[in-house]
C-alpha cells in the first residue's frame, strides 16, 4: 500500500499474564505497512506488564510501538477514552489482551474504510471462537452480521436465542468518532454498544463477512462471566452488575442522541430503553419492587416485559434465590 494513512492498533491489557503474550505478538505480526501499535495496562496486578515489556524490548520490526501503564485502575469506558486521546492514526482498531487478532485484520480494515471513501465510522468483522487452550470452538454469530446498522435498529435490538447484537473483540474506529458527542460518560462498563451507536448516528457502520479475530470465550475480565457450578451469590452479584452496566449504556444512549438531534424514531427508542433500565436501578437502590413507579412507566415505554421479572428479581433476594435453586434443582435431575 502506497501512501497508507496511519492506523493506530490499541491493545487492552488487564490481568491476562495468560494470555498477552498471544494478543502482543499477533499485534506487532501485522502485515499492515503504516501501524502504530499502542499496548495499555489498566494497572495489572499479575505479570501481564512483565510480559509485555519483555516483548517490546526484543522488537525489531517496522510499527511504532509504544507502552502505555495506567497509574490506577479505570475500567473500560475511561480506558476507551484514553485511547481516542492517545491515537495518532486516522482509525484505531480495539484489541483486547486475551484475543488474537489475525495478521490481515488491519489491513482488511482499512481495505473496507477506504473503500468506502472513509465515510465509515465503525467496521466490524466475523470472529471464529476459541477456548482457553486456543482450540477452535467454530465461529461466533452476532445480529450486526445480518441487521441493517441504522441507530434505530441497534439501539431496539432484543437478543433472541442468545444472539447478542455484537462483539466488540473484531470493532474498529473513527479517531474522530466521539467529535460530536464527547468521550463516555462515568460508569459506563461496555464501549462497543456505545460507540457503534454513534457511529450509525455519524457516518455509518459496516461489517466486514471474515474472520479477522479469535476471539477467547469464557476468559473474559472485563465483566463478570459465569462460572460452572457458580453458587447463588455470585449469579446474583453477576446479575446485578449487568443490570448496572445496561442502565448506563442506555444513558449514555440517551445523552448521544440528544447530542446530535437525532430523528423522533431512534429518540423515542432511546428512550423507551433508558426508562425500563432506569425502573430496575431504582428497584436496586431501593430494594423493593416499586410498583407504582412500574404502572407509571407503563405508558412510557414498550420494553416493560424485559423490565418487569429483572426488578421483580433484584428488588427481592430471598424470590430470587427460591427461583435460582429450583432452576438449578429441576436442571439437575
Amino acid at each position: 500500500m502506497n501512501n497508507s494513512p496511519l492506523i493506530t492498533l490499541f491493545l487492552f491489557s488487564y490481568n491476562q499474564e495468560k494470555y498477552i503474550k498471544q494478543a502482543v505478538e499477533s499485534a506487532l505480526a501485522q502485515d499492515y505497512p503504516n501501524l502504530e501499535v499502542i499496548i495499555s495496562d489498566d494497572h495489572s496486578t499479575d505479570n501481564t506488564v512483565g510480559i509485555i515489556q519483555s516483548i517490546i524490548q526484543d522488537y525489531s520490526g517496522k510499527h511504532k510501538v509504544a507502552l502505555n501503564i495506567n497509574p490506577t485502575n479505570l475500567g473500560i469506558g475511561e480506558h476507551v477514552n484514553i485511547a481516542f486521546k492517545m491515537a495518532k492514526g486516522e482509525f484505531i482498531v480495539f484489541a483486547a489482551g486475551d484475543d488474537i487478532s489475525l495478521p490481515q485484520r488491519v489491513s482488511g480494515v482499512v481495505d473496507r474504510w477506504l473503500e468506502l471513501d472513509k465515510k465509515v465510522d465503525a467496521i466490524y468483522s466475523d470472529a471464529k471462537l476459541i477456548d482457553q487452550d486456543g482450540r477452535d470452538c467454530g465461529n461466533l454469530v452476532v445480529a450486526l452480521s445480518e441487521l441493517k446498522p441504522i441507530a434505530y435498529n441497534l439501539i431496539s435490538y432484543k437478543p433472541e436465542n442468545g444472539v447478542h447484537l455484537l462483539m466488540g473483540a473484531s470493532g474498529a474506529y473513527a479517531k474522530n468518532l466521539n467529535n460530536s458527542f464527547g468521550g463516555l460518560l462515568p460508569n459506563v462498563n461496555i464501549e462497543d454498544i456505545p460507540l457503534t451507536i454513534r457511529a450509525s448516528l455519524s457516518n455509518g457502520v459496516s461489517y466486514i463477512h471474515e474472520p479477522l479475530v479469535l476471539y477467547r470465550q469464557n476468559v473474559s475480565v472485563w465483566l463478570p462471566r459465569k462460572l460452572e457450578n457458580e453458587g447463588f451469590s455470585r449469579h446474583r452479584n453477576r446479575m446485578l452488575y449487568r443490570l448496572k452496566t445496561n442502565y448506563y449504556v442506555a444513558k449514555q444512549i440517551v445523552h448521544d442522541v440528544d447530542c446530535v438531534n437525532a430523528d423522533q424514531q431512534t429518540k423515542r427508542a432511546a428512550e423507551d430503553r433508558f426508562v425500563a433500565t432506569a425502573f430496575v436501578q431504582r428497584c436496586i437502590e431501593k430494594e423493593c419492587f416499586l410498583l407504582l413507579s412500574f404502572l407509571r412507566s407503563l405508558n412510557k415505554t414498550t420494553c416493560w416485559r424485559y423490565m418487569l421479572f429483572p426488578a421483580i428479581f433484584a428488588a427481592n433476594p430471598k424470590i430470587h434465590r427460591i427461583i435460582y435453586k429450583t432452576y438449578s434443582l429441576f436442571k439437575g435431575s
